[in-house]
């Protein structure tokens, strides 16, 4: 099996979770991937599933004078961390450059098809890059994957070398083209 793929069985269970979610949280799942490192093609044996999704409610839910909650989070459960974002939510983020929504976008596993308006939001996201702003999260993430795992006197996992890494990758991918988002891998 390759690095970027998920065992059927594995997407079945997580389809028929976020199927469950849609019917109890009345919400209806726009996009479903895989974010961390199995995203990022260096998952380690003991790697969970960090299952993301955008969600959108109905709409008088966005029409009420007390917004509810924007996130979704679930229990880890055989290995499945599954948790997600209003389209609200994800859409604020996405003005501001977020990185972690873009990286949702761009990622190379899937768990259900992306409806539509998933292409307008990449669009959208190229459209608004603030390559700056993807540099300083990239930069504070790097420092605290070097403060966290590479200051201590004891062993360190390789896969902790790649959380340093993948940032200062990502740095260099917008200093060489600072108009396109950094690639997932």
């Amino acid at each position: 099996m390759s690095l970027n793929t998920v065992s059927p069985a594995i997407k079945h269970d997580v389809a028929q979770r976020l199927k469950t979610l849609e019917q109890q949280e009345n919400m209806h799942v726009l996009l479903a991937v895989e974010s961390g490192s199995r995203a990022w093609g260096f998952p380690s044996p003991d790697s969970d599933y960090d299952i993301r999704f955008v969600y959108i409610r109905p709409r008088d839910w966005y029409l009420q004078l007390h917004p509810g909650r924007d996130v979704i989070e679930t229990p880890i459960e055989n290995d499945i961390d599954l948790n997600g974002w209003d389209i609200r939510k994800a859409l604020l983020l996405l003005l501001k450059s977020n990185a972690v929504i873009s990286e949702w976008i761009d990622s190379p596993i899937r768990y259900l098809p992306d409806h539509p308006v998933v292409q307008h939001l990449s669009q959208l996201a190229d459209t608004v890059l603030n390559a700056r702003g993807l540099a300083h999260h990239y930069a504070s993430l790097g420092n605290n994957a070097a403060e966290r795992w590479l200051t201590s006197d004891g062993p360190v996992l390789v896969k902790k070398y790649f959380y340093a890494l993948r940032p200062a990758l990502a740095i260099r991918c917008l200093r060489l083209a600072p108009h396109s988002r950094p690639p997932m891998n």
